[in-house]
């Protein structure tokens, strides 16, 4: 299998070489439709237009859902505009990697023509601090809850977590201070706990298991 993440600046041309390479190994037992849809997934991230037709035209790859997350978590509107034009399927990840890398014209686009989203579409921008994102969806009543505390706890935006407990009145949940407490957050779990946050052991645990002793022992 292909490392997606190992190859950051993949040409079309590598692409391609590796489509070679599959093919010639399906005789050796590789599952070759597998291989053809991970080429997929590396045209789509890296904005191989010319690539994905190709795969499907010439080699019978069809177009699923991680195409189309893959191209709308790197802007990719040439890429998303095709797989939307031939109707290729998408799903709730599709919005929340156009949310997590930021893409607020890429969202728009998409819930504009109709793609779904859940909670992770603002949790995940919470998590990669992306404000104007989650803005949006709350602007468009799209889906808020305990996600976007978790994510928002996690990357240590108290900002975020002030606005959604405060003006959007979301309740606190005891994972805001599971989550602080795993990624050393001290100052998201002094914020959360001042603020009425439930905790349990697994505020102490998190902290002890991954060897933040600050946090530790305030919450002892």
């Amino acid at each position: 299998q292909t490392d997606q993440n190992r190859f950051p600046r993949m040409s079309a041309d590598l692409v391609r070489w590796f489509h070679y390479v599959c093919k010639a190994e399906h005789a050796r037992g590789l599952d070759y439709e597998r291989a053809l849809m991970t080429l997929a997934s590396l045209a789509a991230k890296h904005g191989h237009l010319d690539v994905l037709k190709e795969l499907r035209d010439q080699h019978g790859c069809a177009m699923n859902e991680d195409h189309f997350k893959f191209a709308a978590g790197n802007g990719h509107m040439d890429v998303l505009t095709w797989l939307y034009d031939i109707k290729a399927p998408w799903d709730v990840w599709t919005c929340a990697f156009a949310a997590q890398s930021g893409y607020l014209s890429v969202l728009k686009w998409l819930r504009a023509r109709g793609a779904p989203w859940d909670s992770y579409t603002a949790a995940w921008a919470a998590r990669y601090k992306h404000r104007h994102i989650i803005e949006y969806v709350w602007e468009e009543g799209g889906p808020l809850n305990m996600d976007l505390l978790t994510s928002a706890a996690e990357a240590g935006d108290l900002g975020v977590l002030s606005w959604a407990t405060e003006a959007l009145e979301l309740p606190w949940h005891k994972f805001v201070c599971s989550e602080a407490a795993e990624h050393n957050r001290i100052e998201v779990l002094r914020f959360a706990r001042a603020g009425g946050c439930p905790w349990d052991e697994e505020t102490c645990e998190n902290a002890a298991r991954e060897g933040h002793l600050d946090v530790l022992k305030w919450a002892r």
